[in-house]
């Protein structure tokens, strides 16, 4: 016979399930930051975690030790960032002394994989709490106030069990683009510093250039030289947001190589077609950020309408092949090392349209700019892939702890 359901303070659970305050059935240890002049890199004392800082991939990072031991966590205490931003989980690598920006939870009434799978799921609540709002900190009692649903432990069990199935899965992915990445980066240093010979072993006679050594037969070029460089607001007017427009992009909206155009605040489709009148678009044409943050480009679609703010400036070339290559070449460390030294040192960092113009990048043959361009974007369609492998196991978790947390989908038939 098919279990009922009840209502709580959390909505309808099943009726064998509780709801339970987190004080009552957790361990709950606040940080307690020791004096700064306690703090060394020399690994003197106790690794120190005291923030959102020290965590990573829902792992503790610690960056200094301290031989002023305050405050403690065990290896896998769960680890809650208790200041802004708060409501960050982890577990921990280590024995360490935590700081005032967390707190450390264990539980012998409940199981620790469910209850960090539940505060996971929590996070979104603190995100709730500090929007609009001066919310920058909790304490040990709004901690343990927290209401969490209890199912019978093999219930608990099960349900960790399926989830944290699918953050192994995530591990793997996160992995496998790491992994991806250094081979990208390791591929872009050589290839634009020595070209395509340098993969096979062969000898590669170089000559001085003004970016350093580059292959004899390579040149020398500014950006604007061989690609329009375009700033898509010359006025650096924002227009005024409406409800119901199009995606006014910047460089907020830029997150790893990808536009959040959801995110986007949306404005008149006119400023698109004042855009249009200034400047034309081609194929593999990507944006740059010049104010703020620095560089970061990103291909720019052409399946929706969208419009681009005054912290970006587009690159297009009505040439293919220069433009594929343009967008390889600018991500080089050489143009990070000239950016380094053309940017101003005002509090919001800033590189004006002439500026990027005038950057150096080394220019092979056609040939030799064509392969260049297809290695580096096989391995970008491979980082793509697995960003978007990531992101579909984040849905499925994100939709499997909405069900399973809740007891809408029971695990008692899963083995």
């Amino acid at each position: 016979m098919r279990e009922g359901y009840k209502k709580t303070v959390l909505g309808e659970i099943p009726e064998s399930w509780e709801v339970v305050r987190i004080g009552d059935v957790v361990e709950l240890k606040m940080g307690q930051s020791p004096s700064s002049s306690a703090y060394n890199e020399e690994e003197v004392g106790l690794p120190l975690v005291q923030g959102n800082a020290d965590i990573k991939n829902r792992k503790t990072v610690p960056r200094i030790w301290t031989d002023e031991i305050t405050k403690t966590c065990d290896i896998d205490d769960i680890i809650m960032t208790v200041r802004a931003p708060v409501g960050a989980v982890a577990l921990s690598d280590h024995y360490a002394c935590i700081g005032r920006g967390v707190c450390a939870m264990n539980s012998d009434k409940i199981d620790k994989s469910f209850l960090y799978q539940f505060l996971i799921s929590y996070e979104s609540s603190w995100e709730k709490i500090s929007q609009g709002s001066t919310f920058t900190a909790v304490n040990g009692n709004d901690i343990k106030s927290i209401n969490l649903p209890s199912p019978p432990l093999h219930e608990q069990q099960k349900i960790a069990k399926i989830l944290s199935t699918v953050d192994e899965k995530i591990d793997v992915i996160d992995q496998q683009i790491a992994e991806t990445s250094e081979l990208k980066k390791g591929l872009m240093q050589k290839l634009l510093t020595k070209g395509i010979r340098s993969l096979s072993g062969a000898e590669v006679k170089l000559k001085d250039s003004p970016l350093g050594e580059i292959p004899e037969s390579w040149e020398v070029v500014k950006i604007g030289d061989v690609a329009d460089v375009i700033d898509p607001q010359p006025d650096h007017r924002t227009p005024p947001e409406i409800e119901d427009g199009i995606p006014y992009v910047g460089m907020g909206d830029i997150n790893n190589g990808r536009i959040n155009f959801k995110g986007a605040r949306k404005v008149a489709e006119g400023v698109l077609n004042k855009q249009i009148e200034s400047f034309n678009i081609h194929p593999h044409a990507f944006v740059f950020g010049k104010i703020g943050t620095i560089g970061s480009p990103t291909l720019i679609p052409f399946e929706r309408l969208y419009t681009y703010s005054a912290n970006l400036i587009l690159i297009t070339s009505i040439n293919e092949r220069i433009a594929r290559f343009l967008y390889v070449a600018i991500r080089s460390k050489s143009i990070e090392n000239q950016i380094k030294l053309q940017v101003n040192s005002t509090s919001q960092p800033a590189l004006g349209i002439k500026k990027v113009r005038d950057l150096l990048i080394p220019y092979p043959s056609n040939k030799e700019q064509q392969k260049i361009a297809s290695i580096l974007s096989t391995v970008d369609d491979k980082l793509d892939i697995l960003k978007d492998k990531k992101s579909e196991y984040q849905k499925l978790k994100k939709g499997l702890m909405q069900k399973l947390l809740t007891g809408k989908v029971r695990v008692n038939c899963i083995p």
